[in-house]
């Protein structure tokens, strides 16, 4: 068994599961959920019964960890094998982040000049159907997978704008990459993290290093935005807080199983020592949402823009002896110096502000 961070993503793609068999590596999984499971619904007594886990079949194996855990999920071998194999001629996609919003709705986050925004998508517009397959049914990760296909092959998106009005575009996919940090205005400067992949934090470094290198720098505003970051890797966001962080400030507080562990900064790496505000919205989730909460807390600076969504459960995903998958929830983030965390919830912005440009 090898369990990797939580940035991992895992495909589950339902067409492949099989309709038949049972799960195996029953044990496992038990002592699995027993040593790293945080939701409290997984402490349902036929979860941490390896005759029972080991009745189930596959489908019904994963509907019941979703049934409690939301985030959870079990991918049999053989789709995880298929899902590798897919995933080397899956090269190519249409430049878009998406996001589960509240009310369960998939919304569409497109980089600017990618595939999907020349095509017409919208900031926050509502998906609805991938090639006539109706995302409902699908998980997050699945969907990215099945927008992903070969460099110039078409995928149809079905989606819905803010007006009610449904329209179906054919967008042809590239194999493109987009940074994940752009310095979007001057002065005031703006500087948008779009997500928190594995280089963000090396060029948020070069941004900040080159904003506070500038004549009359003192003078300018700074604004961080975090608009439709839907998260990404925790560690790459907390080398981010740290350069906005001074000496011993909390950056995130982490509960697992009532295990409380405090993640400090030791002020070697702050650039920042000025103040600055964050923009957000309700795409902003995630490690973009732990990032907030570090800099109000510590440096009290001001956030800008509208509720964020709300997502402070962290998951594992944990590789079984037979080669199948299962990813669950393990740890809760927190707000420094608190014993609350934001899951649901969201995080509330000091002063709200509906009409934020989105491209600048």
């Amino acid at each position: 068994m090898k369990s990797f961070f939580s940035g991992f993503a895992v495909l589950f793609a339902v067409l492949w599961i099989p309709s038949a068999g049972s799960v195996p590596c029953a044990d496992e999984i038990v002592s699995i959920l027993q040593e790293h499971a945080f939701v409290s619904g997984l402490k349902d007594p036929a979860l941490f019964d390896a005759d029972v886990i080991g009745k189930f079949d596959p489908e019904a194996f994963n509907e019941k960890l979703r049934g409690v855990d939301r985030y959870a999920s079990y991918v049999p071998r053989t789709s995880f094998e298929n899902f590798k194999k897919l995933q080397r001629s899956a090269t190519a996609g249409v430049g878009m982040d998406i996001i589960r919003d509240r009310d369960g709705n998939v919304r569409c986050i497109p980089y600017p000049d990618s595939p999907a925004d020349m095509a017409g998508i919208e900031y926050g517009d509502t998906l609805l159907a991938v090639d006539d397959l109706v995302v409902d049914d699908f998980g997050i990760e699945e969907i990215a997978f099945l927008i992903r296909g070969k460099k110039n092959s078409e995928v149809v998106l079905a989606v819905e704008n803010s007006e009610g009005q449904v329209t179906t575009v054919a967008v042809e996919r590239e194999e493109n990459s987009y940074p994940p940090v752009v310095r979007t205005h001057k002065n005031p400067a703006v500087i948008k993290i779009f997500r928190f992949g594995t280089g963000t934090a090396k060029m948020l470094k070069k941004e900040l290093e080159e904003f506070s290198s500038e004549d009359g720098h003192e003078n300018r505003r700074l604004f961080l935005d975090l608009r439709g970051n839907t998260g990404g890797l925790l560690e790459q966001a907390a080398l981010c807080a740290a350069m906005l962080l001074p000496k011993d400030a909390i950056i995130y507080r982490l509960n697992k199983g009532g295990d409380v562990t405090d993640v400090k900064t030791d002020g070697k790496n702050q650039i920042i020592k000025k103040s600055f505000a964050v923009l957000q919205d309700e795409f902003t989730a995630s490690s973009a949402e732990m990032l907030i909460s570090a800099v109000r807390a510590s440096v009290k600076s001001h956030s800008y823009g509208t509720t964020s969504t709300g997502k402070a459960r962290v998951q594992d995903t944990f590789v079984l002896s037979d080669g199948s998958v299962i990813k669950i929830t393990t740890a809760e983030l927190m707000f420094p110096d608190s014993e609350y965390t934001w899951q649901d919830a969201g995080l509330k912005p000091d002063i709200v502000k509906k009409q934020i440009r989105h491209k600048q």
